[in-house]
């Protein structure tokens, strides 16, 4: 393996987290390349070890502090929250689970304002008219170029016979 892959692995190597073929490779190329090996020597300078971690009789310390009875007199003092409205709920949730940067944010909510605009738009114009079947007036281009509007029960087509009365009534 080459110098850059084995670093992308060092870490994972340490913690053991690589599987047996690729730590194998690792401890090959470790034994013929000593830039890396001095690389991974700082890595373990830094890394963690067990031994330094919380203990356990430590952790259960201060769990007991954090969620015992002083916190719970601190937070039955405060004031309750109130709630939020559905808008500013939908935008937590887009900024913190869903991840989106503020102006991604931005554009939803003009597009979402742009769609509810267009939806009621729709719902008080073409639907009534939708509703009733006809729309109740017709414009007609003239070959003069004027513009005509006509009542919906009275417009025509150029090539109107009398014949196809029944077919537009």
């Amino acid at each position: 393996m080459r110098c850059w892959k084995i670093r992308a692995r060092l870490v994972a190597y340490q913690d053991g987290e690589l599987s047996p073929g690729e730590a194998h490779q690792v401890r090959e190329h470790l034994a013929a390349c000593a830039r890396c090996r001095h690389l991974e020597r700082r890595l373990e300078e830094v890394t963690p070890r067990p031994e330094l971690r919380v203990p356990a009789h430590v952790q259960a310390r201060l769990e007991a502090r954090v969620t015992g009875p002083a916190l719970r007199a601190r937070s039955a003092s405060l004031p309750p929250d109130r709630p939020r409205a559905a808008s500013l709920r939908l935008i937590d949730w887009l900024r913190r689970d869903a991840g989106f940067s503020m102006g991604a944010v931005l554009v939803c909510t003009v597009v979402a304002m742009l769609l509810g605009w267009s939806l009621g738009h729709l719902s008080h114009t073409a639907l009534p008219r939708l509703a009733r079947g006809t729309d109740p007036a017709i414009t007609v281009l003239e070959a003069d170029g004027t513009v005509e509007r006509l009542p919906a029960d009275q417009y025509r087509p150029a090539s109107y016979t009398p014949a196809d009365d029944a077919t537009y009534r």
